[in-house]
């Protein structure tokens, strides 16, 4: 073999490895995940207080190597408190926290993809009723005096006398 080719044959071995190296494996090379492999979960919805007996949407960003966000990762969620429901498909993902009656805690949502983890805390308050108003028996008021009627004595009337003409006995 002569000189010239073994040369030429070391140069493009060389700039082969170089473009591999360059190419879309170079962040797997450097020590960084390959494309589509999460290195960030965000929650990016705002409640921090939920009402208890609720449901509430948590809105979650994936992000993987190169700042791509991805939403084909599988993702595991778990809550303190409530069950939880997320979709899948789609980006943001969003899941759905449904929190049970009469509690007021905080409950800790974990949804992690791979090796990466995200939390987020919710507080859970339940209003209470206000208490009901203590109202007193009414008073028995007694049925209003009614005063018997005035009977007048009676009156006898008589038949007329002659030389009465008509007059009563008081006078004429």
């Amino acid at each position: 073999m002569d000189w010239k080719r073994l040369i030429l044959t070391i140069v493009a071995a060389l700039g082969l490895a170089l473009c591999f190296a360059m190419g879309p494996h170079s962040r797997a090379l450097a020590g960084d995940p390959p494309p589509g492999v999460p290195t960030a979960l965000t929650f990016t919805s705002a409640p921090s207080t939920v009402s208890c007996g609720s449901m509430t949407n948590l809105t979650l960003s994936v992000t993987g190597s190169g700042g791509v966000v991805t939403s084909t990762v599988p993702l595991r969620f778990a809550t303190t408190l409530g069950s939880i429901a997320a979709t899948q498909a789609g980006a943001p993902v969003v899941a759905s926290l449904i929190i049970p009656p009469r509690t007021s805690v905080q409950a800790t949502v974990t949804v992690t993809a791979g090796s990466v983890t995200a939390t987020k805390m919710v507080a859970v308050t339940c209003a209470t009723a206000p208490a009901p108003a203590v109202v007193a028996p009414p008073v028995a008021t007694p049925p209003p005096v009614v005063a018997p009627p005035v009977i007048a004595a009676p009156r006898v009337v008589t038949a007329p006398r002659a030389g009465d003409a008509g007059c009563l006995p008081n006078g004429c």
